[in-house]
């Protein structure tokens, strides 16, 4: 799914709309999942929406958030990455995002709003 905060976007899983603040990147379920850029892993979550999800810090207030990974991600809470390096690998998509295949959410925040990701890696 695009990113789209604001505007409401038409969801085939669920068949609403509503908005999104990540992208959905199409990959292959086990394929590698790289940092976007070094920092700090923030957190690790799970939950029934997103599957697990990670949070990088970096600096100067920018966060990445890597989501619909598998449990057996290889990283830590508090471990250094460096961008490129695989943090994880893709999931299976949940019950939530079963229409869109095996994929990543990446989403992007900036002092605690969302950012377009496309726009945030073109700025780097």
């Amino acid at each position: 799914m695009p990113y789209s905060v604001d505007c409401a976007i038409y969801d085939p899983t669920l068949n609403q709309y509503h908005t999104n603040a990540s992208v959905s990147i199409s990959a292959a379920a086990g394929d590698p999942v790289q940092a976007a850029e070094k920092g700090t892993v923030k957190e690790i979550t799970k939950d029934e929406e997103k599957g697990t999800s990670l949070v990088i810090e970096h600096e100067n207030g920018w966060l990445t958030t890597y989501s619909q990974l598998p449990e057996d991600i290889s990283v830590k809470v508090g471990e250094a990455v460096d961008k490129g390096q695989a943090i994880g690998t893709v999931g299976e998509p949940t019950k939530y995002t079963i229409a869109l295949g095996s994929h990543v959410e990446f989403a992007v925040a900036k002092d605690g709003e969302p950012v377009d990701p496309a726009k945030a890696v073109q700025d780097e």
